[in-house]
């Protein structure tokens, strides 16, 4: 199954730049899958730990998650948001260089 696109999406996100605008349970990994599709294979890995330190964090009933395991996830999480927005401003970049005068709302000029 492939996520649909929906015209309705509240902000801007790595799902939004992935053309992903379902509410799924499948949405991390349909987000996973294309970050490694297109190329971005660490991107797509450090997304998948993120998501199995929260699920951890938020489904484990077996173990205490630590301030440094919390910290470490907060870090991860902010590595991952600006690796996107690098990654938005080259598509930007390459989209101007293209001529489509199409601006990306995920890191505006």
């Amino acid at each position: 199954m492939t996520p649909m696109k929906s015209s309705s999406s509240q902000g801007i996100s790595g799902l939004d730049m992935a053309g992903i605008f379902e509410r799924h349970s499948r949405v991390h990994q349909w987000t996973q899958e294309h970050y490694e599709r297109d190329g971005e294979k660490g991107l797509a890995r450090r997304l998948g730990e993120l998501r199995s330190s929260r699920n951890d964090a938020d489904y484990s009933t077996e173990r205490h998650i630590t301030r440094k395991e919390a910290a470490e996830a907060m870090s991860l999480s902010q590595q991952i948001r600006a690796e996107l927005r690098v990654l938005a401003g080259r598509r930007l970049y390459l989209e101007r260089s293209n001529g489509t005068g199409t601006a990306d709302p995920v890191n505006p000029p």
